[in-house]
Formats: C-alpha cells, sequence, structure tokens
C-alpha cells in the first residue's frame, strides 16, 4: 500500500525526495526512503531531509489555517463535513455531510430521544 494508502502522506513523502518510483513494496526504492537495503539507504541522509519535512508541515499548517479562516472558523478544529463540499458528477456539489451524515451525531440523538420518551 505505501504512501499513497494514506492521502496525506504523499507530500511528506515529496518532502524527503520520493521520486515515485513505485518501488516502495519492493525494498529497493532508489531513494532509500521505503527500503531496508543498507546501499540504498546511503541515499536518503536525514539531517539534510529533516529541515524539508519540518518546511513541509510548518506550510501545511499555515495552509490549512487559511482555509479554516476562509470558511469562517477560528481553528481548523472547529472545521467539520459541513465547511466541505463534494462536486458530483454532473457538477453540482453537495455538502459532505449530506453524504456522509455523522452517525455519532445520529446515535446521539435517537439515545436522548429515547430517554426523553422512555
Amino acid at each position: 500500500m505505501g504512501a499513497d494508502f494514506i492521502t496525506s502522506a504523499g507530500g511528506f513523502m515529496f518532502s524527503l525526495g520520493c521520486i515515485q518510483a513505485l518501488q516502495c513494496n519492493q525494498n529497493t526504492c532508489p531513494t532509500g526512503i521505503t527500503t531496508q537495503n543498507k546501499k540504498l539507504q546511503r541515499g536518503l541522509v536525514a539531517e539534510q531531509k529533516s529541515t524539508r519535512v519540518a518546511n513541509y508541515i510548518k506550510n501545511m499548517a499555515y495552509e490549512v489555517g487559511l482555509i479554516a479562516h476562509s470558511c469562517g472558523v477560528r481553528s481548523p478544529r472547529e472545521l467539520s463535513r459541513h465547511h466541505a463540499r463534494i462536486v458530483q458528477d454532473n457538477g453540482t456539489s453537495v455538502v459532505l455531510a449530506d453524504i456522509y451524515p455523522d452517525i455519532c451525531a445520529d446515535i446521539y440523538t435517537v439515545k436522548n430521544e429515547g430517554e426523553k420518551t422512555g
């Protein structure tokens, strides 16, 4: 699966120097990032790459903050699925909460309604 399985991991892989050789699961990564082969690992100098990764994290946090502010909230922690829209095949956009409702909120509502009537 590799970094592609975790969508946000791709940016971290690029900041490390990933060239998308698609050899992550073969232990033959030419950049040394996803290999146990000592010879190939020499291509990954952690001291140099750590600065790049730190810059990536810093810039990503800043950009997520900008997105949060543009949605009218003070912090990314205040974002919810109600702030996101998904563009459908027909070109219309739908609020993410309409496509994927918050199951926990539904369970909580049903539980509380049952307590009130029961």
